[in-house]
């Protein structure tokens, strides 16, 4: 997937860490890899046993509050708003709740995002802006690369730190913005022409399903 919009017109190109290509700061690996959450490497038998315990009224699906609680059993502690926005990619029946077969899917996606980023990162807590070109390459995500472009934008509003690098977490959060990004264009774009036009409620409809 390819997404080759920049800014809006007449928008000043800004100076500093988020420059005109990535450079490949050193990434410094601390003492060892840092340890990862258990759900990333949970088999099935801890997946159900987590979803079963969330799953009070017994109905075979899990909430957004659910799901939340579930993803921290194993040591996963996501906003609210994250987990609404995973429930909605992984969502086919479109009621704001997964089943178990959902469940394991979002599982599969997040682990694999947590793999694309310990690749990349080589031990690090962290990757730099490169390796965030690079990982997010892999992933079939290539963004604008100019100067307040797409790509140093969407990594900079992760980069709480404001230091050029984003953490594993924060690396996720990016690529579920993205894919939501990518369903929502979509939507609007059932020609697969590449561009859309939006009036302002339909804008602001779009931002409320990221």
């Amino acid at each position: 997937m390819a997404v080759t919009q920049g800014m809006p017109p007449g928008m000043a190109v800004a100076q500093g860490s988020y420059g005109a290509t990535p450079v490949a700061h050193a990434v410094q690996p601390g003492f060892g890899a840092p340890a990862q959450p258990s759900f990333y490497n949970a088999q099935q038998g801890a997946l159900q046993q987590w979803f079963q315990a969330v799953d009070r009224d017994r109905s075979g699906r899990v909430s957004t509050q659910e799901l939340q609680q579930a993803l921290a059993m194993g040591g996963l502690n996501f906003s609210l708003k994250l987990i609404a926005s995973l429930v909605r990619m992984h969502d086919a029946s479109n009621d704001n709740s997964l089943d178990f077969t959902e469940f394991c899917s979002l599982h599969a996606y997040l682990t694999k995002l947590q793999q694309t980023f310990s690749r990349h990162a080589a031990g690090a807590k962290e990757m730099n802006l490169q390796q965030v070109q690079r990982a997010l390459k892999e992933l079939d995500l290539e963004l604008d690369m100019q100067p307040e472009g797409a790509f140093y934008k969407t990594v900079q509003s992760f980069d709480f730190t404001h230091d050029g690098h984003i953490g594993c977490d924060a690396f996720i959060a990016m690529n579920i913005q993205l894919r939501n990004c990518h369903k929502m264009f979509n939507l609007f774009d059932p020609s697969r022409t590449g561009r859309i036009t939006l009036d302002f409620n339909q804008l602001v409809w779009t931002v409320a399903h990221l």
